[in-house]
């Protein structure tokens, strides 16, 4: 009973900080009076505007060097009372329209606990996590400041949304408290949930109906893509918000509100913060929306000025960490390195139209197999074609509109990035949010050629998505959901797995003196204390180990005062200078992972 309510209040803490997040943004909401949204629509701009401004907070904190947890658990405190004093005050008005859209609440709360048992249930953090989205909040908590470290992938920049994780409890005791991890899981998983939500949310300003509007929502159990939900990643919710972005534009468009205007800008400079890739998909729609002639110049001028605010302090910072205002891109790397990049993501292709063409459906269904791909499932396929059908008919009727402009956007942003990648690492993830407005667009394409049989079209649909829904991921899901019948062992297997991963990091921890440097390399970031330095040869752009003898190396790791490793072994993508240092100037201390990771102490004499 103990291991059940203890789940509970892990589930309720968590949606606890999500409502401090969302008083916040709604306090800066209702400043706005704005008359031409639901109560719907509001709710997600708060949540949104409240995810920002919590960011803005922890980022200001990080860069004067002041961040504690204790600064963030006041903001919680006051967003949840503003929370609290909204929902009491409006509670009448929440009510009914809750009774009224009781299928719709019961249909979403169950996907919610769908989501949440299966996170819950279960240990899995994405490597990317232990390298990046959930390490960098750890140094910043840790440290008290954003971590700027030139050998590190990315250098911390763009981390917007992966700094909230700061807000669920004082990460400094994470190695040591495994229900902090849950806790960030959740976090990670509620975020995600704001997909559908989205998806819906969108759904109905295209006036597609309350029904197919469900579908389309439920629709993102077809894509396999979605398999990193709560795993610490940020690729689900950097969709959501781009697809929000859209749906708050196409908003604006409608009512030609310059408020809606100024909050649609606002949220889709956040959502660029988050993932660089938005703005390929909100550029065009915002484009229209200034040359259409519904604003004036004075309020197109503040709009733009209103996007860049919740962007400009990364930019800033990226500029600062690596001299490229959208690191990772505009960086020039080293012919090196830029070469055994292109090794590590070749994919055994050759480039050419031909290719592209003959493997579209393969790579997108990875029958053709890519490393981390995933099948964007047969409905979204499905939903492509009908989805440039669309496209064609209202290029051939030149009926171009906000809505149009959207479905074109995305298409085209598609588009480019499998002509990028159909050669190389093609992944899924990264286009969530495109083929979730494909099925959008197809469920309304669809129900207007239905006409008076739209039932009959909604219980097509529904069995559809219901057997394309009945997938590995999802039968892993539920697997993990039926673990809480035996909660005492589920707990027990999980503390044994976390423990699995953080025994090098607590022996290392045992043995490191004051001032010992540690060398890192892949996925293997996350609560190692600084110094440290990343020699994964990919990462370290400045120092290049691809040029350095073995001599050059030993001298850095001299000059840095390295005195351990912890290292992934990793014998392709031209590692041999560094694995050949490591072989003859590093003793083994012991191994983990059987032996895939190894603690290794730097020898007091090496000869190379």
């Amino acid at each position: 009973m103990q291991d059940y309510l203890t789940i509970t209040w892990m589930i309720l803490s968590t949606l606890i900080t999500m409502l401090s997040i969302v008083g916040v943004g709604a306090f800066f909401i209702l400043k706005l009076s704005i008359k031409k949204m639901s109560v719907f629509e509001l709710f997600m701009s708060s949540i949104f505007a409240g995810m920002a401004l919590f960011s803005f907070y922890i980022f200001f904190l990080s860069t004067l060097k002041v961040f504690r947890y204790d600064f963030v658990f006041y903001l919680k405190i006051v967003g949840f009372v503003i929370f609290l004093k909204i929902f009491i005050k409006n509670f009448g008005k929440i009510k009914n329209m809750m009774y009224k859209k009781k299928f719709v609440i019961l249909s979403f709360f169950t996907l919610f606990l769908f989501f949440t048992l299966s996170t819950v249930s279960n240990v899995l953090i994405h490597g990317d996590a232990k390298q990046y989205n959930l390490a960098f909040p750890w140094l910043m908590s840790v440290t008290g400041h954003l971590v700027n470290n030139d050998t590190l992938l990315h250098n911390g920049t763009y981390i917007s949304f992966d700094i909230l994780y700061l807000s669920i409890g004082d990460l400094r005791d994470l190695l040591y408290r495994p229900d902090l991890i849950d806790k960030i899981k959740l976090f990670d998983s509620n975020a995600a949930f704001l997909l559908p939500l989205s998806i819906y949310m969108l759904s109905r300003r295209l006036e597609i109906s309350e029904k197919a509007s469900l579908l389309a929502s439920f629709a993102i159990l077809t894509i396999g893509s979605i398999n990193n939900w709560g795993e610490i990643k940020n690729d689900i919710f950097s969709s959501a918000i781009g697809i929000s972005s859209l749906c708050f534009i196409l908003i604006a468009s409608k009512t030609k509100d310059h408020k809606i205007l100024f909050l649609a800008s606002f949220i889709a400079g956040w959502a660029v913060s988050v993932k660089l890739t938005n703005a390929i998909i909100l550029v065009l729609p915002f484009f229209y929306l200034y040359l259409i002639g519904f604003f004036s110049k004075k309020y197109i001028f503040i709009s733009i000025l209103t996007g860049m605010l919740p962007l400009l302090p990364w930019m800033l910072y990226a500029y600062h960490g690596t001299g490229s205002l959208i690191s990772p891109e505009l960086i020039k790397l080293p012919p090196e390195i830029n070469y055994w990049w292109g090794v590590r993501n070749a994919n055994g292709l050759p480039h050419g139209m031909i290719t592209a063409i003959n493997y579209f459906e393969p790579i997108l269904m990875n029958s053709y197999k890519i490393s981390g791909n995933d099948s964007i499932g047969v409905f979204s396929l499905l939903s492509i074609v009908v989805s440039l059908l669309y496209i064609m008919r209202v290029i051939y009727l030149k009926e171009f509109n906000m809505n149009s402009i959207i479905l074109i956007s995305v298409m085209i942003w598609f588009f480019i990035f499998y002509i990028m990648r159909y050669d190389n690492r093609f992944l899924s993830r990264y286009i969530i949010a495109p083929l979730s407005i494909f099925i959008i667009y197809a469920i309304s394409y669809l129900e207007q050629l239905a006409g008076k049989y739209k039932n009959i079209l909604i219980f097509f649909l529904c069995s559809l998505i219901a057997y394309c829904s009945f997938n590995k991921d999802n039968a892993r899901r539920l697997n993990d959901i039926a673990k809480i019948l035996n909660v005492t062992e589920m707990q027990k297997q999980k503390l044994s797995d976390l423990d699995s991963y953080e025994k090098p990091y607590k022996y290392l921890n045992a043995i490191r003196k004051n001032g010992e440097a540690v060398a890192v390399n892949e996925h293997t970031i996350l609560f190692v204390n600084p110094p440290f330095y990343n020699l994964n040869p990919l990462h370290a752009i400045n120092l290049n180990l691809y040029r350095m003898s073995q001599h050059d190396i030993k001298k850095y790791i001299e000059q840095k005062n390295i005195k351990y490793f912890i290292f992934r072994k990793i014998n392709s993508w031209g590692y041999d200078n560094i694995n050949n240092y490591v072989m003859e100037c590093t003793d083994l201390i012991k191994p983990f992972d059987n032996g895939n990771l190894n603690l290794l102490r730097v020898k007091d004499n090496c000869n190379v």
